[in-house]
């Protein structure tokens, strides 16, 4: 019989490939915008802190990942909620809380190669645990935006934000479509889940590349990116085997890929 721990970490999975993942579409994003316009301000400094507590709960610091110099408050097998059932989950949907392979292999890309990112601005979208982010503040870049519609994986970047020593922008909005004329470098890491929602990425990057952005993706190879018409415009930058926990937590995936969008056009 399936382990309660294997059951969630599936279930999680599985929530990930849903129809334009949930953290970015248009419609969580409304709601989410509409929720916290009209919350008062003592409301929102409860959530604000309300989330910290259970963030702090619930998680451990980490370093068992591909970038050890970064510490994250993540669920891991250390923490009682890993062993427990969605049903005593105190959070909705926590993609946050797991520090997912593409995510390590572009955070991992980025502290190896601090030149590509020093004085610029950077824009992490669907930011999660904010590690790229991070790793981006740390290395040098002039601005950086972690950019995720849960609020309580913002709350995480700050958290993560303060045990790193590293100071950055966050915002819980949509970014995905906004025209940039002035952005240096977009993120994306784990973003492929969906054919539809590829394709809205792909509209968004091409205009983004157009305009001079440099756009790196970090994937571990899911079926949405590699069987993707875009795929066709990615150029491989770096490949990373992943370290053994990582590969159980994700169904025997063994390497993590960096790649940079191009438009050729």
């Amino acid at each position: 019989m399936l382990s309660t721990a294997f059951q969630y970490r599936c279930l999680l999975t599985l929530l990930q490939q849903s129809t334009c993942r949930a953290r970015h579409s248009l419609s969580v994003s409304q709601k989410h915008v509409s929720r916290l316009a009209s919350s008062s301000s003592s409301n929102l400094t409860r959530h604000l802190v309300n989330s910290k507590n259970l963030i702090e709960k619930h998680t451990v610091v980490s370093t068992n990942h591909l970038s050890p110099s970064i510490k994250l408050r993540l669920i891991t097998p250390e923490c009682p909620l890993w062993y427990s059932g969605t049903d005593d989950c105190p959070f909705n949907e926590p993609y946050w809380a797991f520090y997912w392979p593409g995510g390590q292999a572009l955070t991992r890309f980025i502290l190896d190669h601090p030149d590509m990112f020093r004085g610029k601005s950077l824009l992490d979208v669907g930011c999660g645990c904010g590690a790229s982010a991070i790793a981006g503040a740390m290395v040098g870049a002039r601005t950086v935006l972690a950019n995720d519609i849960d609020p309580v994986a913002i709350d995480a970047v700050r958290l993560n934000m303060l045990l790193n020593n590293v100071t950055l922008e966050t915002s819980s909005e949509n970014l995905i479509g906004h025209h940039y004329t002035n952005l240096d470098v977009v993120l994306l890491g784990d973003m492929f889940y969906d054919k539809d929602f590829s394709n809205m990425l792909n509209d968004w990057l091409k205009e983004l590349a157009a305009r001079g952005t440099t756009i790196l993706v970090g994937d571990p190879g899911r079926v949405y990116l590699r069987d993707h018409p875009i795929r066709s415009k990615l150029l491989k930058l770096m490949d990373y085997e992943l370290l053994e926990q990582c590969k159980r937590e994700n169904n025997g995936l063994s390497n993590g890929y960096v790649w940079q969008f191009q438009s050729n056009e």
